[in-house]
């Protein structure tokens, strides 16, 4: 994606962040959003409106994250696959 240069997101807590998936290898989850409630190695959950939650990889997505409605960036998912807290030591 390469959208990510200087952002600093991949050593952001995701966590309460709010995401959409601007891009995936499966046409379904590009327009998915929501806040970010949980973070593992290899997925994000999105807790949309309404309170459904939504599971997407991140190694097959490309993810837009704002807080407050003020755009932070994009970045690909390949980025942040890793542990929340490994990611501030790389």
């Amino acid at each position: 994606m390469g959208e990510n240069s200087d952002t600093g997101l991949e050593r952001l807590c995701l966590i309460g962040l709010e995401c959409r998936v601007v891009k995936s290898a499966g046409a379904g989850l590009v327009g998915v959003h929501g806040i970010v409630v949980r973070d593992t190695l290899n997925t994000l959950v999105l807790e949309g409106k309404g309170g459904e939650t939504r599971t997407v990889p991140k190694n097959a997505c490309g993810f837009e994250f704002s807080r407050g409605g003020k755009p932070l960036g994009r970045i690909d998912g390949k980025d942040i696959c890793s542990r929340p807290e490994e990611r501030p030591k790389k």
